[in-house]
């Protein structure tokens, strides 16, 4: 008989950051309890999760933040860093900060597991990403908020101590790496639902579970070979071939899009070239538009986002699997407002296929077939048309052609993430990028530079030789048919916008 594998021993320590809503003590008391044992019982034994004692510290540290109603990535990490120190693996302290609001998306974030081992577009700081899922936060002061209809206070307190027991559990098995599933018709209701997924308050968090799925990668949590789930292991979003192969499809709610087609409506997706590297800054262009022979307009979930469970690009690699493309966000968030499809006005946008979640998205040469697909109700969906893209090798480049694909790569991040702050090489390559003579073949890659360049000039204040340059860019952009035809509008729009100033 093997050895019995001892448990993965993890204490979580909850802290208050800044003016944070206070929450009852006997309340915490009793949540601190239940997620302990539903851990422990969800993954057979595989986690024993403590939590340090009362009463929770509340921090402060300069500077004072800007905002004092909102919280941003960077106070959340060096608030990590105080109450659960790591300084190697396996990690055995994990933070749980309580919060006012998250600063980049303040009304409709309620939690985030913000500790996900790479830069996102809210977290562009690589300082922190050494080690990964350390802690999470939940939103106070945006919970209750949410829970006040049309300015009225809420119905009942306990409704929102229900919103925080489930968001803390939620956001706790986040940095277990478990990802977001959905609520298919007719199936229980689990703790990895995204809000908008969900009534606010209305279900006792007791009446969720683990899926079989989640327990099933819970379980590995002990395993010393295994670092995929426990805390301080890999990044986020990153199972591992073990797992990635058996049940990856099942990891962020594919089974949660509608049994039948919507009829109101059709998407289409569509890629300026069918052939590049997996470095080029390609986008995929989506477009959803009302069905032939429709007049009245259908209003969908503003979702159109592959960090949102309803919305999925999947890839089918050379070899015949089919993988989901790994966003780098993941948004525990409400859904908002809603987005208008009407005749003759399609929705449209762009989506940088090229990165995903742990790196370039296509690593192997060959053929490889896209679709995309959206839950728009509870039983409808819309399927887009199949692309194929031939993704070519780099062992075939021309030694001539290097130091551009070099200079490419470089200025990946800053093609990649659309605003914050980006890293100097990468900023240095892109304008160097820009700058250069359009080359036979190389076109696309100008205008991409010219495009991230332009649309950052275009969005600072800093006076009009910014703006003279953030014209110029956007308008060599979009002499570039290559680049794309939603960027392409956009920059012609901003273009047009400039030249009114």
């Amino acid at each position: 008989m093997p050895p019995q594998i001892p448990p993965a021993r993890i204490t979580c320590h909850p802290a208050y950051l800044e003016a944070a809503h206070p929450i009852p003590e006997e309340f915490l008391r009793d949540l601190f309890t239940r997620a302990s044992q539903y851990f422990h019982a969800a993954s057979n034994g595989a986690i024993e999760l403590l939590f340090s004692g009362q009463p929770i510290p509340r921090l402060q540290f300069p500077p004072a933040p800007a905002d004092p109603a909102t919280v941003t990535a960077a106070r959340l990490h060096t608030a990590l860093r105080l109450v659960a120190p790591n300084s190697s693996r396996p990690i055995s302290r994990i933070g749980l900060i309580f919060a006012r609001a998250y600063h980049f998306f303040p009304d409709e974030v309620l939690g985030i597991m913000f500790d996900r081992g790479f830069v996102t577009e809210d977290d562009p700081a690589s300082s922190f990403t050494s080690i990964a899922r350390e802690g999470c936060a939940v939103f106070v002061d945006a919970i209750i908020k949410a829970r006040t209809v049309n300015g009225n206070p809420p119905q009942s307190a306990q409704q929102i101590r229900e919103e925080i027991a489930f968001t803390t559990i939620h956001e706790l098995g986040h940095v277990f790496n478990l990802g977001h599933m959905g609520h298919p018709q007719g199936a229980p209701a689990n703790f990895m639902m995204p809000s908008s997924d969900r009534p606010l308050g209305r279900q006792a968090a007791s009446a969720f579970r683990f899926t079989p799925n989640q327990s099933l990668l819970l379980s590995q949590c002990s395993r010393a070979d295994y670092p995929f789930i426990r805390p301080g292991g890999s990044r986020y979003g990153d199972l591992g071939a073990e797992f990635d192969r058996s049940i990856g499809g099942e990891y962020d709610i594919p089974q949660n899009l509608g049994s039948g087609p919507d009829p109101r409506l059709q998407l289409k997706i569509d890629i300026a070239t069918a052939e590049f590297t997996p470095h080029r800054p390609v986008e995929l262009d989506i477009e959803i538009s009302l069905a032939k022979g429709r007049r009245q307009p259908v209003k969908i979930p503003n979702r159109v986002d592959c960090g949102y469970p309803d919305f999925n690009i999947w890839i089918e690699e050379p070899d015949g699997e089919t993988r989901r493309y790994r966003p780098i966000n993941h948004y525990c968030s409400l859904e908002g407002g809603g987005i208008s499809i009407q005749q003759g006005k399609p929705f449209a946008r762009d989506v940088s296929i090229f990165g995903q979640s742990g790196g370039y998205t296509f690593r192997k040469p060959g053929i490889h077939r896209i679709r995309a697909a959206m839950r728009t109700g509870v039983k409808t969906q819309i399927i887009s048309n199949i692309l194929e893209v031939n993704i070519a090798s780099l062992d075939r480049l021309k030694d001539s052609d290097r130091s551009h694909w070099n200079l490419v790569k470089q200025a990946g991040p800053a093609l990649f993430y659309r605003s914050g702050v980006v890293p100097v090489t990468a900023s240095s390559a892109l304008i160097t990028l820009a700058e250069q003579p359009a080359k036979k073949g190389m076109g696309m890659d100008r205008a991409a530079a010219c495009y991230s360049l332009g649309r950052r000039y275009a969005e600072t204040q800093a006076g009009d030789s910014r703006f003279k340059q953030a014209k110029e860019f956007l308008r060599r952009a979009a002499d570039c048919e290559e680049l794309g035809y939603n960027r392409v509008r956009i920059a012609s729009q901003l273009v047009q916008k400039l030249s009114s100033k």
